[in-house]
């Protein structure tokens, strides 16, 4: 009988992290090469940014330091923590543990809704300075 890899039996999905890190890998690629090209653009418009492109130019300067690499830790944490939730069987009676499982998996659910959340709230911070500057080309004088 052949025994299990190490990382199995420590609680480590492989295939989990494989797939965080893909996600998080195109998020630091966005916000390093993308909104970087979006600074530059946005220098030219000469005009005040509003505060959530700020933010975002902001995170995106950060995510270009040495701490920025910081975020590639982040797929080591759901490659531990889900195999491990569902590692102790649940009776089908055991109501309290059934319950606990829930709650992990609403709190995961919750993460990906806040994520794809951030996600949209990005695209309009980089949208806002366009349209503002489409404005006041359209029509000069009448908008702020």
């Amino acid at each position: 009988m052949q025994s299990e890899p190490a990382y199995r039996r420590w609680g480590f999905s492989i295939s989990i992290f494989i797939a965080t890190s893909i996600i998080v890998a195109y998020a630091w690629y966005l916000l390093t090469a993308t909104v970087s090209q979006y600074e530059v653009i946005f220098k030219d418009f000469g005009t005040k940014l509003p505060a959530s492109t700020m933010m975002l130019l902001d995170v995106s300067r950060w995510m270009r330091t040495p701490a920025g690499y910081l975020i590639f830790l982040i797929p080591l944490l759901p490659a531990v923590l889900i195999p491990r939730m569902g590692r102790r069987g649940v009776e089908a009676n055991d109501l309290a543990a059934v319950m606990r499982q829930l709650r992990w998996v609403t709190l995961l659910l919750f993460v990906l809704v806040m994520l794809l959340g951030l996600q949209i709230l990005a695209g309009a911070a980089l949208m806002q300075p366009m349209n503002s500057l489409i404005q006041n080309i359209s029509s000069p004088g009448t908008h702020l």
